[in-house]
């Protein structure tokens, strides 16, 4: 009889914590959901006539990852400025960079 109670006692919190556990979830997912989205700045070089094409990549690569906020920077270089800039100072450079591979 002494090792039924206990059962029953331990069987009652069980229920009661999954009862109270099963009914805290959904403030977590409106909190959650009401998130500012993270802002990111990129720097964007290329050549003069890939201009379009590279804002038009941007503005997909930005579509396909609605999770995060771009703001994209865009600057016409050429490969030889863009080398020698890079080259110099990594970190003057732009965070990408597209030119032709002759």
């Amino acid at each position: 009889m002494k090792k039924f109670k206990i059962f029953a006692i331990i069987a009652a919190i069980l229920v009661l914590c999954l009862a109270l556990g099963s009914c805290g979830g959904g403030k977590e997912e409106e909190e959650n959901g009401g998130e500012q989205k993270t802002k990111i700045t990129l720097t964007v070089w290329g050549a003069e006539e890939d201009q379009e094409m590279l804002k038009a990549m941007c503005a997909a690569y930005a579509e396909a990852n609605p999770d995060k906020e771009y703001k994209f920077l865009f600057g016409v270089q050429s490969e030889s400025d863009a080398a020698d800039k890079v080259l110099n100072d990594v970190t003057s450079g732009p965070d990408v960079f597209s030119f032709s591979s002759d």
